[in-house]
């Protein structure tokens, strides 16, 4: 579970920074204390199934997650090409401005 809250965590992250460039985050695996918690209080057949059933969850939750972030990498790449391809071209028409 702590290694599931700290990826959390770093999505969380990870979602700020694409908002500070204008792109939309990627989901969090969200997975709350509760669930261990009942899981330790309640160790029988029932709650070992609630707990599988969110781990599972938490598994297709961070899939999605790392498929969003390999998405969001790659629209970072076409735009940091953009750009470099953008500043190209202005340092070309500077060049000629400036030559007359």
């Amino acid at each position: 579970m702590d290694v599931l809250h700290r990826a959390d965590v770093a999505l969380g992250r990870f979602s700020r920074e694409l908002a500070d460039v204008g792109f939309a985050g990627v989901g969090g695996v969200e997975v709350d204390g509760l669930t261990r918690t009942f899981d330790v209080f309640f160790d029988n057949i029932f709650s070992d199934m609630a707990v599988r059933s969110r781990i599972q969850d938490a598994g297709r939750k961070a899939s999605a997650a790392r498929q969003a972030v390999r998405q969001a990498l790659l629209r970072l790449e076409k735009t940091s090409q953009e750009i470099a391809d953008q500043l190209t071209q202005l340092e070309e028409k500077r060049v000629l401005l400036l030559a007359g």
